[in-house]
C-alpha cells in the first residue's frame, strides 16, 4: 500500500459536503451524519454552525499524519498546515432531489463516495487508522453507501421477501 496527500481542491469539496450535511436538518440528502462526526468536528463550528475551512484543515492534517507515518524513515515530515485556498469554490454536492417515497440517487452521490473512499484509503496507515476523525468519516461514508443502495432503482424495484425470477 502507498500513501499520498490528497489535492486541496477535492479535499475542499469533501469538507464542503461535510459542512452542509452537518449544518442541515435531519435526513438532508436522505441520510444522517453520525454522532461521531459531530463530536470529532465540534471545534470546527462557531455557535451552531460548522465551517468547511476548519473541516478542510482537520481532514488535511489527518492525511498528512498518515503520510508522515508511512514515510517517516524515507524523508522529512510534511507540514500539517493545509495550503490556503478558497475552500468555498469547490463543491461536489447538490441540493436533495426527491422521487416517489424518498430521495433520488444522483451522480454526485457517487463522486462524494469516491472522495470519501480516497481520503479513507490515504489515511489507512498505522499512524491514523484508528484516528477518531477517520473512524467518524468512515461512518459518514457508510451512511452514504446505505443511502445509495436503498435508494437506487435496482433496490427499489426488488420486492421484499421474494427470490429473483
Amino acid at each position: 500500500m502507498s500513501c499520498m496527500i490528497m489535492n486541496p481542491e477535492p479535499l475542499a469539496a469533501l469538507a464542503n459536503a461535510v459542512e452542509i450535511r452537518l449544518n442541515c436538518g435531519y435526513s438532508y440528502w436522505g441520510f444522517e451524519a453520525p454522532d461521531s462526526l459531530y463530536i470529532e468536528l465540534h471545534d470546527c463550528k462557531t455557535s451552531c454552525t460548522y465551517f468547511a475551512e476548519s473541516i478542510y484543515r482537520k481532514l488535511y492534517a489527518v492525511n498528512i499524519r498518515a503520510y508522515n507515518g508511512r514515510y517517516a524513515s524515507h524523508e522529512g515530515p510534511a507540514d500539517e498546515e493545509a495550503p490556503d485556498i478558497d475552500v468555498s469554490k469547490y463543491n461536489v454536492h447538490q441540493p436533495p432531489e426527491y422521487r416517489e417515497h424518498g430521495f433520488a440517487v444522483r451522480p454526485w452521490h457517487y463522486q462524494l463516495a469516491k472522495l470519501l473512499d480516497f481520503w479513507l484509503y490515504q489515511t489507512a496507515e498505522d499512524a491514523t487508522y484508528k484516528d477518531p476523525l477517520r473512524l467518524a468519516m468512515a461512518e459518514f461514508r457508510d451512511g452514504l453507501y446505505g443511502f445509495i443502495v436503498t435508494n437506487s432503482s435496482e433496490y427499489v424495484d426488488v420486492r421484499w421477501g421474494e427470490l429473483p425470477q
